[in-house]
């Protein structure tokens, strides 16, 4: 069976009449058939719409993630560049213990007892008007930190002054750390203990002039038995 109209060609004559109303609006009112292209067109506008509402979604989806990635580089990258400390303190007030110190710099006493020098943390510091004894009011705290705490850097190559001023090792001169008359190779990640004599010197130092230096750290701190005050 053939389309009169077109000429295509159909099995079924149900088919048929299905092409003929579809196609050419052969068996139905000119209204019907005006009212019908109306629907359609109104379904294609439709249709339209929402193909624009859904390529508006997708692009501000797409804005939106494109944010949420750049803020999250953003953190990532600040976090990463953040120089990690390894020594935080614990509780303030979960311990009190004191520790005589000398940073000899050259032959030079640097002194601690200077107003800028004077309470700088509470976790740490001296006080008083006094430069000779550490005050540590906190657990886990180490030497590293509190030189940070005074605008200091300190490690096993370098000391860096507040001022800015490093020495670092060379051919002959070298950093070197004491504690209770000992060498001690951790440095800056030295926990304070109780009641530690510490010396920090820097320079062309042989042993006797270490020894020498080592006399200079007073006996001032206070005698601690317990690791809370």
């Amino acid at each position: 069976m053939n389309c009169d109209s077109c000429g295509k060609e159909f099995e079924k004559q149900e088919s048929l009449n299905q092409h003929m109303l579809d196609k050419h609006g052969i068996g139905v009112t000119k209204h019907e058939l005006k009212e019908r292209k109306k629907s359609e067109r109104a379904e294609a506008y439709a249709s339209e719409l929402q193909k624009k509402e859904k390529r508006k979604r997708i692009k501000k989806t797409g804005i939106i993630i494109a944010i949420v990635i750049a803020v999250i580089g953003i953190v990532y990258a600040a976090v990463s560049f953040v120089p990690k400390n390894t020594d935080v303190p614990g509780p303030l007030g979960s311990t009190h213990i004191h520790q005589d110190f000398k940073v000899i710099v050259e032959g030079r006493q640097l002194d601690f007892s200077l107003p800028r020098y004077q309470v700088k943390s509470q976790y740490v510091h001296v006080e008083g008007g006094d430069g000779d004894v550490i005050h540590v009011h906190a657990t886990g705290v180490t030497i590293g930190f509190f030189l940070r705490s005074l605008g200091f850097k300190f490690n096993s190559t370098c000391l860096v002054l507040d001022s800015g001023t490093q020495y670092c090792n060379t051919n002959d001169k070298t950093l070197k750390f004491y504690v209770n008359e000992n060498p001690n190779s951790e440095f800056e990640k030295y926990l304070l203990g109780i009641n530690d004599k510490i010396l920090i010197s820097y320079g062309n130092e042989d042993q006797e002039e270490i020894e020498r230096q080592l006399t200079f750290i007073t006996n001032k701190a206070p005698i601690t038995t317990t690791h809370r005050g």
